[in-house]
Order: C-alpha cells, then sequence, then structure tokens
C-alpha cells in the first residue's frame, strides 16, 4: 500500500508554542505501527501532519518517496477516523457510507460496489436504510470504521478510535482492526494514549512525550531496555537502570 518517511518534522502554532520537535520515523510498507503517549505528548498532532489535516511547520512527509507536504488531504488517498468518530445524523447509513465518494465524484455503479463489498466484509449491509439514531454502540462503531474502509485508502490513520465505546465493544473493534489489516496487509497508525491497547501486540511502538519520541520498539524491546525514564514510567516498568 504505502510506505512513510517522516523527516525531522515539527509543528510551531502561530502562538510560538513548540507542539512537535524533530520528529523521524519510517514506517514501512504494510506495517501496522503504533505511537503512544500520554494526552498532550503531540501523537495526535502528529496524526493530522500526516493526514494532511494540520499543517507541516518544519521537516518533510514522504509517502512512497513522494514529498506530501504540501498535497491537500482529500488527494493523499489516507482515511483517518478521530476519536468519538461522528456520523451524519441528517444521513441514513448507506448516505453516510457515501459521502467522502461522492466528494470525490465517483461513478455511483463504483459508489455502489465499494460500499456492497464493506458492508459484506462488516456485516452491516441490513443497515443500510437506517439513521444514526437507530444504531447501537457497536452499530456506530462499525459504520464509522466502513465510512473509512470505502476509500480504498493507502493508509489507515487511527487516533484512538474505540476509546469511548464501552470495554466489550472497544475490545471488539480492536480485534475487528487487527483481523481486517491481516487480510488486507495496509499500513496503519494507531495512536493510543493507554498503555493497555499496546500490552498484547507485536507492533513496532513509537513512545512519545513532550512533542518528542522518546524510543521506538516492539513492548518486549520497550519493557526490557527501556531507553529513559518516561518509557519506563509510561509502561508501569520499576525503576531501573536506562541504558
Amino acid at each position: 500500500m504505502a510506505s512513510l518517511s517522516l523527516r525531522h518534522l515539527s509543528k510551531t502554532y502561530d502562538n510560538g508554542v513548540n507542539a512537535i520537535r524533530d520528529f523521524t520515523l519510517e514506517v514501512d510498507d504494510k506495517e501496522f505501527m503504533i505511537f503512544a503517549g500520554p494526552v498532550g505528548c503531540g501523537i495526535s498532532t502528529v496524526l493530522r501532519m500526516i493526514a494532511g489535516v494540520e499543517d507541516i511547520t518544519d521537516g518533510e512527509l514522504l509517502v512512497d518517496g513522494e514529498r506530501m507536504n504540501e498535497v491537500p488531504s482529500i488527494d493523499r488517498n489516507m482515511a483517518m477516523i478521530f476519536k468519538n468518530g461522528k456520523l451524519y445524523p441528517q444521513m441514513n447509513i448507506y448516505d453516510n457510507l457515501a459521502f467522502g465518494l461522492k466528494l470525490k465524484e465517483l461513478p455511483k455503479g463504483e459508489i455502489d460496489a465499494r460500499i456492497a463489498e464493506v458492508t459484506e466484509v462488516l456485516k452491516i449491509g441490513h443497515l443500510l436504510d437506517k439513521m444514526t439514531e437507530d444504531l447501537d454502540e457497536q452499530e456506530r462503531a462499525l459504520v464509522v470504521l466502513g465510512r473509512a474502509m470505502v476509500k480504498k485508502p493507502k493508509v489507515f490513520l487511527l487516533d484512538e478510535p474505540f476509546s469511548s465505546l464501552s470495554k466489550d465493544v472497544k475490545r471488539h473493534m480492536q480485534k475487528l482492526v487487527r483481523k481486517l489489516y491481516d487480510q488486507m496487509h495496509i499500513t496503519v497508525i494507531y495512536v493510543t494514549h493507554n498503555r493497555e491497547d499496546i500490552q498484547n501486540t507485536d507492533a513496532r511502538i513509537a513512545v512519545m512525550n513532550d512533542g518528542s519520541i522518546q524510543q521506538i520498539g516492539t513492548i518486549g524491546e520497550l519493557y526490557d531496555n527501556p531507553a529513559t525514564p518516561y518509557v519506563s514510567e509510561f509502561l508501569g516498568v520499576a525503576a531501573q537502570a536506562v541504558c
């Protein structure tokens, strides 16, 4: 699907706040990558910079070797699911799924085909004529996910997409995303502020704090050799010498 090169990215707002400093990371094609850290550490800002909904102050973003800094969000072929992803209450589920595709002026036949494919995978075809108010918590989460999937993006950007859900539904959706990743082999970046979300994963994890990367590695590598005291603190590891 797509490899990403984030080279010395920084973000400084008009008020002088330096939210991101020298963020450098390579994300491989078809990799499932996790950004983890406390609220306010900057990981959501990095995700928005990748998506193009936040300008890059300095540095360079490359997707498959192509510079993306000046490319509008709609043309980056990415799909982002925000925390507390919302559906359009005035539209039925079909129109919610079709909305982004209509903006791109895709033919109706292609829109219908994409929606049919995704609703089959997610088992939500029976919901198409319903309004959002008629859905339960899990159904809403599935439709939000489906709205991203119909775009057939090169990159999925997930910004704590299930954090507001009940524990059981959150667990179900996390397992589903991982299952879909294993089946579709897409490039995924998953943001979380909850260390419990990274305990049982084989993915690489970039731990961030105060606008910069503290360490990158698998959960085992982070536990065995925390690079900074903060990494130990975030993981809940007992105090120990750091590398």
